[in-house]
């Protein structure tokens, strides 16, 4: 139990250092290496209780889409699109995202995430 501990806290830190992602994927990914669900948690509240979520989700903004106007890049629809679903695969959460979003781009006010079909669920 001891080695999932350390195992969880030094994986968490390093993607939360290296890859900047947000909780949920961090989560994810430790339990897609079977961690058990309560040592995972506790290493991910462990490793983001010092972090600001929106600040870690614009700095990943930019590292990804670097070298590129944001406001006028996400005037586009499509592309506005492209940069919540990148977040929200990152773990940030979409109140976060869509936040962040509309800080830069105006027109996303009617913006919505779409409605699941009822036919998938």
């Amino acid at each position: 139990m001891a080695d999932d501990e350390k195992f969880s806290e030094a994986f968490a830190s390093s993607r939360l250092q290296n890859d900047g992602f947000g909780k949920s994927r961090v989560l994810r990914d430790l339990r897609a290496k079977r961690v058990p669900r309560n040592v995972a948690e506790k290493a991910v509240e462990k490793t983001f209780q010092k972090t600001e979520e929106q600040e870690l989700a614009a700095q990943f903004l930019q590292r990804k889409f670097r070298n590129k106007n944001l406001p006028e890049l996400l005037k586009d629809e499509k592309q506005f699109a492209g940069a919540y679903r990148r977040l929200r695969v990152a773990g940030f959460s979409s109140a976060v995202s869509l936040t962040l979003l509309k800080r830069y781009a105006r027109e996303t006010a009617e913006w919505m995430e779409p409605e699941p079909d009822e036919d998938e669920s």
